[in-house]
């Protein structure tokens, strides 16, 4: 490895693998460092029997060579030859929001002389899709993310392999991923590989994907069976369909039923929720009524008239509206029950169980009001109030787990410094319809989340906004700025004191 950089002096150079140690180790040097990362080279290349050197010149750059003994390809080697057989001619299409995982995949496919391309975005990937069917001799590795923050980009990915059954995907899961195998099973891919993996198991995987009949016995990569058909129904998770917009709702949901038997499929607004429900049968959909695009009554409006499997679904309004004329919409609408947000995650819970049992004991219709929760009255905006009750975080935290509360803070944290500058801009260009759907958002979150002059505020430009009253809501969003940054950093300062 060379580089052409400031070089190092001949009488440094002996000094250069000992621990702590840096060309320049004054106070004012330009570059940074702990000195420890040739000490570390240094001791992985002698474990592995070799010597690493160093040749360099003041001014001229320098230059590291490392010599090692390295065995030949014996029987594993071999074993591959039947494998890149196989694969000839095969091209595989890459697809990650990682650049790391894109290269790395690409070169040590390129490496056994396989031809790869790499996406990081949904667009490019599916104009291939186009042009393949069974008979394509393509294969599509997808790298599927961990973690609550990520959950747009997982849901995407876990939903291809049932829209696109004919195309064959490998999936790459993290290596700390619980229920990898079973996740995977669910969401229809025939094999989960585990990252890192080695290129000889990535090479089995591949070409397992295209004969069945090859053995894959390495343990890093799993070869998934179809879902047994006997499998009584009870044992399936139940298939709950979210339609919500808001990151932290989601968030907030998920990890309220994330013990529980269910799985979730989210649809980010009406029209992705009517997509969803041609698609596959739910058992219950819990919709949010406020959304852009097309909100939650006008969706349930459509699924109720419409002929898909869901036209009898229940469906739960999830809203931050909780006065009575709003539930009386919701039921109006289609709907069968009516929660108020912030959501009360045992209440939550209650709904779901309530409406999954009623719906396995019988058909007939069950009273809007049980187990509905009481409406509650919403703040006044004039009443400015606490800046924030922590006490909204102790229950979040009690109903979740602590491990998760960090993570879903910060999930909160994002999502509300980054609609902050969008109500600044839809405040000046006099769009109220959109800026009535961000300020209940907004709402929503704030409540969900302990920060409560933040919610009171919102609350008040969420009814500004749909007065088009231009003088409250000038008011209104000359003070934004200050009560969300204090509600938020003591939102953060509380988060801090809980983690030490």
């Amino acid at each position: 490895m060379a580089d052409t950089g400031i070089g190092i002096p001949e009488e440094q150079q002996a000094q250069l693998f000992g621990e702590f140690i840096q060309a320049d180790s004054t106070a004012t040097r330009r570059h940074q460092g702990t000195g420890l990362g040739l000490a570390i080279s240094q001791r992985l290349v002698h474990l592995m029997g070799g010597e690493i050197e160093c040749f360099s010149c003041r001014g001229e750059g320098a230059r590291f060579s490392v010599d090692m003994p390295m065995r030949g390809r014996g029987k594993e080697g071999r074993h591959l030859d039947g494998v890149l057989e196989i694969l000839k001619g095969v091209e595989v299409l890459v697809y990650s929001q990682s650049q790391l995982i894109r290269s790395s995949l690409c070169e040590q496919l390129s490496c056994y002389a396989i031809t790869s391309r790499s996406f990081d975005y949904h667009e490019a990937l599916e104009q291939q899709f186009s042009s393949l069917d069974s008979r394509s001799r393509v294969v599509i590795m997808l790298d599927t993310p961990m973690g609550i923050s990520v959950m747009r980009e997982m849901d995407y990915i876990s939903a291809l392999p049932r829209r696109y059954p004919q195309l064959r995907f490998v999936r790459l899961a993290p290596m700390n991923e619980v229920g990898a195998i079973d996740a995977s099973k669910q969401m229809g891919f025939r094999s989960v590989v585990r990252k890192p993996a080695q290129a000889s198991s990535l090479l089995r995987y591949l070409a397992v994907t295209l004969d069945d009949s090859l053995p894959l016995p390495n343990p890093e990569s799993v070869v998934l069976e179809p879902p047994s058909e006997n499998i009584h129904v009870s044992v399936n998770p139940a298939q709950i369909l979210l339609v919500e917009d808001s990151t932290s709702n989601v968030a907030i949901t998920r990890a309220a039923l994330h013990q529980g038997n269910y799985e979730i499929t989210v649809a980010w607004n009406g029209q992705e929720a009517l997509h969803a429900v041609e698609e596959r049968k739910f058992d219950i959909i819990l919709m949010d009524v406020s959304m852009p695009l097309m909100d939650g009554l006008e969706a349930t409006q459509r699924i109720r008239q419409g002929r898909s499997l869901n036209h009898a679904t229940p469906i739960i309004a999830m809203t931050a509206n909780a006065f009575a004329e709003d539930r009386e919409r919701c039921l109006n609408a289609g709907m069968d029950d009516f929660m108020s947000k912030p959501i009360d995650i045992r209440k939550l819970r209650s709904i779901v169980e309530h409406w999954l049992h009623q719906k396995v004991v019988t058909s007939e219709a069950i009273s809007i009001d049980k187990p509905g929760e009481a409406l509650e009255e919403t703040t006044s905006p004039a009443a400015e109030g606490p800046v924030f009750d922590p006490t909204v975080l102790d229950q979040l935290a009690h109903d979740t787990s602590e491990e998760l509360l960090p993570e879903l803070v910060g999930i909160y944290l994002e999502e509300t410094r980054k609609r902050i500058p969008t109500l600044h801009r839809l405040h000046l260009e006099e769009n109220f319809y959109d800026l009535e759907m961000q300020a209940h958002s907004l709402k929503s979150g704030a409540g969900a989340f302990g920060v409560l002059r933040l919610q009171n505020l919102a609350f008040g430009l969420e009814q500004a906004a749909r007065a088009a009253d231009r003088s409250q809501l000038t008011a209104l969003m000359g003070k934004l700025e200050e009560v969300a940054e204090t509600g938020l950093c003591a939102l953060e300062k509380c988060l801090v004191t809980r983690t030490v």
